[in-house]
């Protein structure tokens, strides 16, 4: 799986293009993040920070976590569903703290 910088397109574990044009106050990027960005009447925009993340539903209760977290969240002999999605990391940041399953 490739992250891409979504300004640049390039994978981010090999570096940003030495012309991309992200904001320079823009903060380092984890694994999970990126920038996102959007096509407008045929004119691309960047966006905001996102990030992936894995939504873990087990027994009625939902965990929202960080993509690379996602197997170590996953216990041995249990059924797990798992939603795939992006957020924007200002939103994964308010979300309250899992209480368990």
């Amino acid at each position: 799986m490739s992250i891409e910088c979504g300004i640049c397109e390039r994978d981010l574990r090999g570096g940003h293009a030495p012309d991309c044009r992200r904001e320079k106050s823009a903060p380092d990027l984890g694994p999970d993040e990126f920038i996102g960005k959007a096509k407008i009447n045929g004119h691309w925009y960047s966006g905001r920070h996102m990030i992936r993340v894995a939504q873990i539903t087990h027994n009625g209760s939902t965990c929202t976590v960080p993509l690379s977290a996602l197997i170590d969240m996953l216990g041995v002999d249990e059924t797990y569903q798992v939603r795939v999605t992006s957020m924007r990391k200002a939103e994964f940041d308010r979300l309250e703290e899992f209480a368990g399953w």
